[in-house]
């Protein structure tokens, strides 16, 4: 007698160690998470970047952390400031290196865009 099954092939999912970055975004020092191979190359890079001389409110990668959870991840910053605490996300391009800041909120692909905040812009 032979048996065979036919359990489908389960991509398992990422821990912090797998998707953690800490390198250059726009042109900045930054820590965040490089999701490009979990989401089809769309959506490249969530995290803080650390540009102290910026306009914008920006959280210091230093404050960015990932934590494992029994179902999965969670990400953020620690920053409590609300004048110092967006976090920021970099899409439509194929590389975390592409993101291209031309001085214009999310106008482009690549573009500087703040991350999504709601559990609904995971979906």
């Amino acid at each position: 007698l032979l048996a065979t099954s036919t359990i489908p092939c389960v991509t398992p999912a990422a821990q912090c160690s797998d998707i953690l970055y800490s390198g250059t975004v726009w042109g900045y020092a930054a820590s965040g998470v490089a999701l490009g191979a979990y989401t089809n190359n769309e959506l490249q890079f969530i995290g803080c970047i650390g540009c102290s001389n910026c306009h914008y409110l920006d959280c210091d990668p230093s404050t960015f952390s990932c934590t494992d959870t029994g179902t999965g991840i969670t990400f953020g910053s620690s920053s409590s400031d609300d004048s110092s605490n967006t976090m920021r996300s970099c899409h439509g391009v194929s590389s975390i290196n592409q993101c291209y800041y031309d001085g214009s909120c999310c106008s482009q692909g690549g573009g500087m865009c703040n991350a999504p905040d709601k559990q609904i812009d995971a979906t």
